[in-house]
């Protein structure tokens, strides 16, 4: 864990010579073209990070397997999920990161949207959890934050450098 916070801080630095640049290239946009892209038939379910232990449980008393998938495994799912503090990212940066992964959070979205295991108030509450990171927040503003958030458009508001939706890939 001190090896990705330190990897992570180092591209947030800017630093492009580093070992494990690779690592940034699979995220969730990957993810998504290669699996719910590809199938949209087959239903999707999802463990959230921040909500590890109760994703894990409640999909496996779903599948009707809690006691042998859960329980022989409870201690493996246990992580502590730090968020950066305003010392380590400022909120500048913060918006810069979320301009530089803007597919990534978008596809994160439409992946939870898809999510048969959650309902709509789980979906709203990690969605908003992203609009938060990236500095969009429903407390700051009179206007209501529309789900699904519409991340292209946020994006050609405010990020005002070449990025991802800037060419056609």
């Amino acid at each position: 864990a001190q090896r990705c916070r330190d990897l992570g801080r180092l591209v947030l630095q800017g630093n492009k010579a580093i070992d494990g640049l690779q690592h940034f290239d699979k995220g969730f946009h990957h993810y998504a073209q290669a699996s719910m892209d590809q199938r949209p038939h087959v239903p999707v379910v999802v463990v959230r990070t921040e909500h590890l232990s109760y994703d894990a449980k409640n999909l496996a008393e779903a599948m009707g397997d809690y006691d042998t998938v859960f329980d022989n495994h409870r201690n493996k799912g246990k992580r502590n999920v730090t968020k950066p503090d305003a010392q380590t990212i400022s909120k500048m940066d913060m918006t810069g990161l979320c301009c530089q992964i803007i597919r990534d959070l978008d596809a994160y979205q439409r992946i939870l949207l898809a999510a048969r295991n959650l309902n709509s108030t789980e979906k709203q509450e990690s969605i908003q959890g992203s609009l938060d990171e990236c500095g969009i927040n429903r407390h700051t503003t009179d206007i209501p934050i529309p789900i699904p958030f519409d991340w292209t458009s946020w994006y050609r508001h405010k990020c005002q450098f070449t990025g991802p939706f800037s060419k056609k890939k």
